[in-house]
């Protein structure tokens, strides 16, 4: 589930946890608090242990190719440019 907090939310997950040091008084926080479904104790675990060990919530940035994005403006520059010469 840490995939899908907000940075907003792990803050709080970590602020909680730091008060209370029990990851089942930080789930009903939560349940307290937002409408979806408490974050597991091992995310809770997990999420402060990543601050303990790096200082920061962030996700490490993934490794590979970047995602291009196609806008539709984009695709009327690639459409026009194939129109304009054919042999390309």
């Amino acid at each position: 589930m840490a995939g899908n907090l907000t940075n907003d939310q792990r803050k709080r997950v970590i602020k909680q946890y730091w008060k209370t040091e029990n990851a089942e008084k930080v789930q009903q926080k939560w349940a307290e608090e937002f409408d979806t479904p408490p974050p597991t104790r091992l995310t809770i675990y997990r999420l402060c242990n990543k601050f303990d060990q790096t200082g920061s919530i962030c996700n490490v940035p993934k490794s590979g190719r970047p995602i291009s994005v196609t806008t539709h403006e984009n695709e009327m520059l690639i459409a026009l440019a194939f129109t304009q010469s054919l042999k390309k």
